[in-house]
């Protein structure tokens, strides 16, 4: 009698007491690169705020690029001596980001479109 009192107890202290926990879901790649996209661009365009005149000339290349090899070009031509921004601060922190999907990227459109979507942010803003 005791112990099944005990059982019974137990299930229902488990059964008020705990919360099934609610994980967040993880971010998609996209999402990924353009935050660290968003954070980077802002930075680096309130310590240079005449950079910030080319992003107009940049968002228009972006709608013909297709690969990441493109957007690293298209982003050397607008803003020249700035290239570690786009390959150091928005690229490698994507990846190296913990919510990055374990077994890789193999679709460069990530890049194109996270950069676009924070490009996009920042004109519109």
């Amino acid at each position: 009698m005791v112990r099944r009192l005990s059982v019974l107890s137990a299930l229902a202290l488990l059964a008020g007491c705990i919360d099934m926990p609610c994980v967040p879901p993880t971010p998609e790649p996209v999402e990924i690169v353009k935050g660290h996209a968003t954070q980077a661009f802002a930075r680096a365009f309130a310590e240079k705020p005449d950079a910030k005149e080319a992003i107009g000339k940049f968002q228009e290349k972006l709608g013909s690029i297709e690969t990441t090899h493109e957007l690293r070009e298209a982003w050397k031509e607008c803003f020249p001596g700035m290239e570690r921004l786009l390959d150091r601060r928005v690229i490698s922190r994507s990846i190296h980001d913990p919510n990055w999907p374990v077994m890789g990227v193999n679709d460069d459109r990530v890049f194109i479109e996270g950069v676009r979507d924070a490009v996009g942010e920042l004109v519109g803003s």
